[in-house]
């Protein structure tokens, strides 16, 4: 989540935009890939499919800027805003599970709803 920001600030196709971009986009993939190895309700389901499918979203947008297909930009673009989103989403949820406080703020149905029973 730390590299995303250099890499929207920096001027894009600079140096340190590529250097963030590659940080960040490796990341991502060790964040997907070890949420892959969570099974704490003993079966494959809903966060797995987000994170294969933030895989996906991101290996379009790199490709995207690596072979430069006609309009590139707007695929790079949107892939990698669209794996952000999925970060950061899912950064929120966890949060929401696992701090007490904003538990209370969602109320306390939240870990008996059809999702996680």
């Amino acid at each position: 989540m730390l590299a995303f920001a250099p890499v929207m600030i920096a001027r894009k196709g600079s140096r340190r935009h590529r250097i963030f971009g590659r940080v960040y986009a490796l990341s991502y993939v060790a964040v997907c890939a070890t949420s892959l190895g969570i099974y704490s309700q003993q079966r494959f389901w809903f966060p797995h499919w987000l994170a294969i499918g933030g895989l996906v979203v991101l290996v379009i947008g790199y490709l995207a800027a690596h072979l430069k297909p006609r309009g590139w930009r707007y695929i790079h673009l949107s892939a990698m805003l669209l794996s952000a989103y999925n970060l950061f989403g899912g950064a929120a949820n966890e949060a929401y599970l696992r701090v007490r406080a904003l538990r209370r703020l969602a109320g306390d149905n939240i870990m008996t709803s059809p999702l996680w029973v």
